[in-house]
């Protein structure tokens, strides 16, 4: 059963969904990427995602594609981290939620 946080406890989201109107706002008004990046703290990346959604559903097109090479898969299987990762995310939720 998927256990939904919210929003402000889900240590995977970076910056806050009522956050994203003022990046918008501060890219249109001419301010770099790369310097609102420093400001929250994030990769120019997220950013980019943020301010031009379409390039986010293209990079998860592209993934999809990618999961199903074994290239990929043989790549992700070699280590225990990302298992380890998954379960103590997996706790925390558990201690957030009770």
């Amino acid at each position: 059963m998927a256990m939904k946080l919210p929003e402000a406890l889900d240590r995977r989201r970076k910056i806050a969904t009522s956050e994203h109107d003022d990046i918008r706002r501060r890219q249109a008004s001419g301010e770099a990427m790369r310097a609102i990046a420093r400001a929250y703290g994030v990769d120019h990346r997220l950013i980019q995602f943020i301010v031009y959604p379409e390039r986010l559903e293209a990079q998860k097109k592209r993934k999809r594609i990618q999961r199903y090479s074994q290239k990929y898969y043989h790549a992700n299987l070699k280590g225990k981290k990302w298992a380890e990762t998954m379960r103590e995310h997996r706790h925390y939720k558990l201690r957030v939620l009770q």
